[in-house]
């Protein structure tokens, strides 16, 4: 689907304000992963990452990551170059091998890493998992095949909170955002960009609030006299990456979750893939 088939489907769902459908959409690649022609090249789950050998393997508590995804950008749709991504090199993602965090504490710190390399050409790269790594956690390699799309903004959460629709507008959001998947399993899809398939709570919420020191694993936090100042700053967050659990690759999220990559437009612009922040959600 792309922007104009979504008007002609906002139209068809009578949603009243097609001028706020064109200013939420957001294009997006979705990632399909496939085990044939996997290699050591381009965009990949699982396998050995392109980390170049001068550049250190994450480490959180003293333990390695482990490798999650590589994004080659240069093979991406203009799309993702329009949204403030790079248009050149390769984003690596990282992650516990334990899976102990979730994102909801501030503690989590650390236990996630996205590294850009911005040269990728005449490097060389690790040929070795960490010693430390165990077996379970180094994934089987498996290619992504890139393919552009458009995406809105889950039903909750303050982009769409902060429309105030009433029952019947919200009903015709609701109809008009499940036209998007186009088939896709919801929450199955590896998305690029966009909006996430959210499964649980608003994650721009969540990522504002927990990186201004607040605990999300209950609700005290939103009674919290810094929620709102925090909660002022969830407009600033943009999804990087989601990865569901993928059988092709022996990766499994919680009870069929997904990752995803959060940052900040400010840091994305800096290119300060440092700052990032990951959140786990499953059903």
């Amino acid at each position: 689907m792309d922007i104009d088939e979504l008007m002609v489907c906002a139209q068809g769902v009578e949603f009243w304000d097609l001028d706020t459908i064109e200013r939420l959409a957001r294009g997006a690649v979705v990632m399909t992963p496939h085990r044939s022609g996997a290699s050591r090249s381009g965009s990949r789950l699982g396998g050995l990452p392109d980390l170049p050998v001068s550049v250190a393997w994450p480490k959180w508590k003293e333990r390695s990551l482990a490798f999650i995804a590589q994004i080659d950008l240069d093979a991406q749709p203009e799309v993702i170059a329009q949204q403030g991504f790079p248009r050149r090199g390769l984003l690596l993602f990282f992650y516990d091998t334990a899976q102990s965090t979730w994102g909801f504490d501030p503690k989590d710190a650390g236990s996630s890493a996205v590294i850009y390399v911005p040269e990728p050409k005449g490097q060389a790269f690790v040929t070795d998992w960490p010693s430390d790594l165990p077996k379970e956690a180094r994934y089987i390699p498996c290619g992504l095949r890139p393919e552009e799309t458009i995406t809105l903004p889950p039903w909750e959460g303050v982009l769409i909170d902060d429309l105030d629709l009433n029952p019947e507008q919200l009903r015709a959001y609701l109809d008009l955002l499940s036209m998007t998947y186009e088939g896709e399993v919801w929450s199955r899809r590896m998305i690029l960009g966009g909006y996430p398939d959210q499964m649980q709570n608003d994650m721009m919420k969540q990522c504002a609030m927990v990186t201004a020191g607040l605990y999300c694993g209950d609700g005290t936090s939103y009674q919290d006299p810094r929620a709102p100042a925090a909660r002022s700053h969830a407009y600033e967050w943009r999804l990087l990456l989601q990865v569901p659990s993928a059988d092709q690759a022996g990766m499994m999220w919680g009870d069929v979750g997904c990752l995803y990559y959060w940052i900040r437009d400010e840091d994305l612009k800096a290119r300060r893939f440092d700052r990032c922040w990951m959140i786990l959600q499953c059903g």
